[in-house]
């Protein structure tokens, strides 16, 4: 009968360090995907979205009011521009 000496194994029978960042990349990655399949989805809520508002309707005295105001906040705006680049 042939006796076969079974090969010497390595002292050392922990992981290599690639393998060893392969299994936890792909551990943290299995994490990462069960807890993202179990947040809730947006659509699961219960609560109903409120109705969005429509808004008023452009009338001469609406506009009176709205454009003063917007060129105000234009000028201020370039004001403050102009103070940041000197």
């Amino acid at each position: 009968m042939i006796m076969v000496t079974p090969p010497k194994l390595p002292a050392n029978d922990s992981l290599s360090p690639l393998m060893r960042s392969v299994v936890m990349s792909s551990g943290m990655l299995a994490f990462g995907m069960v807890v993202a399949l179990s947040l809730p989805t947006p659509q699961s809520g219960t609560a109903r979205p409120e109705a969005v508002r429509p808004e008023p309707a452009l009338t001469l005295t609406l506009a009176g009011k709205l454009v003063p105001r917007d060129i105000q906040e234009a000028i201020n705006l370039i004001d403050r521009a102009q103070r940041l680049r000197l």
